[in-house]
């Protein structure tokens, strides 16, 4: 089903445009049939995430371990990346339009402000989606909802699940990326993914987040 909505919205390209399958009917937003997006905010403030991240960037594959303060009432995120043996390979500061490099690491080479870009870009994507637009279409359908609205002047798709708007999967065929929520779990008092997958086909890699702890801050 995924694969169809993703062809379907691929083919449709910008927002007028969209079809949705054939099982899915339009629904008005105030319904109450839509997705939350707001799974990091804890309780109205800023989250401190703890996680594994593994990396595969076509024949490479790394392991990382990932500190993160999730912000979202001020829609921002500091992270700090390190190797499995905690020497500090960077510390960024995220928000929606703007990127600020605390520590890059020499031993990312020359790649290392490529490399920050696409942490950011990637972090965005996760972590800081917007609330659909005004303009937000959504749909009903029969295990998930649908909502085609746009991020960053993309179109991009959001599908959840019906009975409780839980966010599954986030993904823009215009630019090649998707990320998948997945697991849902208790984690320190809060229902949130235990795992996470980014694709970035555009860029060629691939994250999976395993988020191991969770603090309200």
């Amino acid at each position: 089903m995924v694969k169809v909505v993703l062809l379907l919205f691929f083919l449709g390209g910008c927002a007028s445009q969209f079809s949705p399958p054939e099982e899915y009917v339009a629904v008005s937003p105030d319904t109450g049939l839509s997705c939350s997006l707001d799974i990091w905010s804890g309780a109205g403030g800023a989250v401190g995430l703890r996680h594994t991240v593994f990396l595969e960037i076509r024949e490479e594959h790394r392991v990382l371990q990932g500190l993160m303060l999730v912000d979202r009432d001020r829609g921002q995120i500091r992270i700090a990346g390190l190797t499995e043996m905690g020497m500090k390979l960077f510390d960024l500061s995220v928000r929606e339009q703007e990127l600020e490099s605390h520590y890059l690491s020499s031993a990312l080479g020359e790649r290392r402000e490529p490399l920050a870009q696409l942490v950011a870009s990637s972090v965005r994507r996760i972590f800081l989606y917007s609330r659909p637009a005004s303009e937000a279409k959504v749909y009903m359908g029969p295990h998930s909802v649908l909502v085609h609205s746009s991020f960053q002047g993309e179109p991009v798709l959001q599908e959840c699940t019906q009975a409780d708007g839980r966010l599954t999967q986030v993904s823009c065929p215009r630019e090649n990326w998707q990320v998948d929520y997945t697991e849902y779990q208790d984690i320190d008092g809060m229902t949130l993914p235990g795992r996470i997958i980014y694709n970035d086909e555009r860029a060629g890699f691939r994250l999976v987040l395993v988020l191991h702890e969770v603090q309200e801050k």
